[in-house]
């Protein structure tokens, strides 16, 4: 039986975590329906060490085509060349900072945790730059 593309694409985002580090133990993966019949690719970073949810990543799945929410809304504003809109760029700083300050309580996450937090600070300064 062939993989599906789903199957494919999901098999390649956790080898992708597992480059950057994380290790198998720590990656959780499950799917999650949708009211209106979609299905939800969901991963779980958690520490291995003492177990506390690290992040989250959800993966949307229909017609068997599965797009990361935040990949596929970067690719269509570098395709249309525009910027995101200030509610985009605060939720985004928002995330960072707070997953930043959570991987920078752990040993094993500090450096990836301070480059999450600069990415922060850069989306403060956009907001700051638009709203003048």
């Amino acid at each position: 039986m062939s993989e599906t593309t789903t199957e494919r694409l999901c098999k390649a985002f956790h080898q992708n975590l597992v480059a950057l580090g994380y290790p198998e133990i720590s990656i959780r993966h499950y799917e999650r329906q949708r009211l209106n019949g979609d299905w939800d690719q969901v991963f779980e970073i958690s520490d291995p060490e003492s177990g506390q949810l690290l992040a989250v990543v959800g993966l949307h799945t229909a017609n068997a085509s599965v797009q990361s929410y935040s990949e596929c809304y970067v690719r269509t504003l570098r395709f249309k060349r525009v910027k995101p809109s200030v509610g985009t760029l605060a939720i985004c700083a928002s995330k960072l900072q707070h997953y930043g300050r959570c991987m920078t309580a752990t040993e094993a996450h500090t450096q990836l945790g301070n480059h999450f937090i600069e990415l922060s600070e850069q989306c403060h300064k956009q907001i700051n730059a638009d709203a003048v």
